[in-house]
């Protein structure tokens, strides 16, 4: 779901050509590449306690970051309404 809805978002960014799309897909299996063995080779080593309590705690840490970022754009938003 979420790899055809990032696509379709692209899209309708730059409506006139499928180059977003294309980068993202280029990056992303390039990266799926290069990155894959090394996690492989990361998760191998640890037990599947750990991997889940790391990879859970990495989960909170990107939210928490997107949570600061969605209220400091929401806090700058409204101080430009009230000006």
């Amino acid at each position: 779901m979420w790899e055809f809805s990032v696509g379709l978002y692209m899209i309708t960014l730059w409506p006139d050509s499928l180059i977003l799309p294309a980068i993202y897909g280029a990056i992303e299996s390039a990266s799926t590449a290069f990155l894959g063995p090394i996690i492989g080779q990361w998760v191998e080593k640890l037990t599947y306690i750990k991997v889940c309590s790391r990879i859970a705690t990495l989960k909170l840490c990107f939210i928490e970051i997107t949570k600061v970022k969605f209220y400091k754009k929401k806090r700058k938003d409204e101080i430009l309404e009230s000006v």
